[in-house]
């Protein structure tokens, strides 16, 4: 009887792996036609509307990015809701600056006093608010980013290409936005030197420390009291970057302490609008490179 002959079963392992590789194709060829898809409708359907969003926006910063002189500024009103009212400010904000200011201020250390204190901003010296300057230097950016991504989006035919392009305009926006809504504030040591005590007239007493800056879409002002103090040898205090109440700082060859602060805010109405659409612009933008990830990581990578 002959014995039988083993024969490997080749055919059917073929089979399998060509099915596979037509699955892969088929897979691939479904990706390139989304792909395509999205690059003729969704990209310039998203250009147009990242665009319309910075134009708006670019209006309400052209008081910045251009010349804001003869601008008649928007008048704003700080006060204490507390009763007595400590601190009431008038200010006529132009573009990135505090023009002129008239502040009227009523703190505990000088309740005794007959007479509240009071002080302007110096009209040849206005208050820079720096934050909204930089804002537009970054929304500036973005804005030629965009340009650029206009001007060349038959060379963006590629998800690595078109996500950096995005992402780099996303982060633009998204520094014109943070630079408000996160300010990088200055010690009361450096908001105690000569420069920024310059700005009023009459000139403040020694023991009271005034600043402006923008919080999101808020115009702020912060008193604070100081005392000069003997410097600690050993001390927990907060640092001298702190604003609270008991930190200490020095300043020359003194020794100081914040031992009171008062805060008054309002909102500043064009940098609310303009937050907005730095928002919406920015919502838009990772939506657009959420979408051309999956065809990089799935397909592409």
């Amino acid at each position: 009887m002959a014995s039988s002959v083993f024969r490997p079963r080749t055919t059917s392992l073929l089979t399998g792996q060509n099915k596979e590789n037509e699955d892969i194709k088929l897979e691939e060829h479904t990706l390139n036609r989304e792909f395509k898809w999205l690059l003729e409708s969704e990209f310039s359907h998203k250009l147009l509307a990242i665009q319309k969003c910075l134009e708006e926006c670019n209006q309400k910063l052209s008081v910045v990015l251009r010349s804001s002189h003869g601008s008649s500024g928007h008048k704003i009103l700080l006060s204490h809701p507390q009763q007595g009212e400590p601190v009431t400010c008038v200010a006529s904000v132009e573009g990135d600056k505090i023009s002129k200011a008239d502040i009227t201020l009523r703190l505990p250390a000088k309740l005794g006093s007959a007479k509240p204190l009071r002080t302007s901003i110096k009209e040849h010296a206005a208050w820079r608010l720096k934050q909204i300057q930089d804002s537009a230097n970054h929304f500036e950016i973005a804005y030629q980013k965009l340009q650029t991504i206009i001007d060349n989006t038959d060379m963006l035919s590629s998800p690595i290409l078109l996500s950096q392009a995005f992402s780099e305009l996303c982060g633009s926006l998204r520094s014109a936005q943070q630079v408000l809504v996160v300010p990088q504030l200055p010690s009361v040591a450096e908001i105690y030197s000569a420069e920024l005590r310059s700005h009023f007239k009459p000139e403040l007493p020694e023991d009271t420390v005034i600043h402006f800056h923008i919080n999101s879409y808020k115009l702020v002002l912060t008193i604070f009291s100081v005392a000069q103090i003997n410097r600690p040898v050993n001390t927990n205090n907060p640092t001298s970057s702190s604003f609270q109440i008991g930190s200490t700082f020095d300043y020359g060859t003194n020794c100081y302490e914040v031992t009171n602060q008062i805060q008054v805010q309002s909102p500043v109405p064009w940098l609310s609008t303009v937050l907005d659409l730095l928002q919406d612009a920015q919502s838009i933008t990772q939506d657009f490179i959420d979408k051309v990830k999956v065809f990089e990581d799935v397909f592409f990578g």
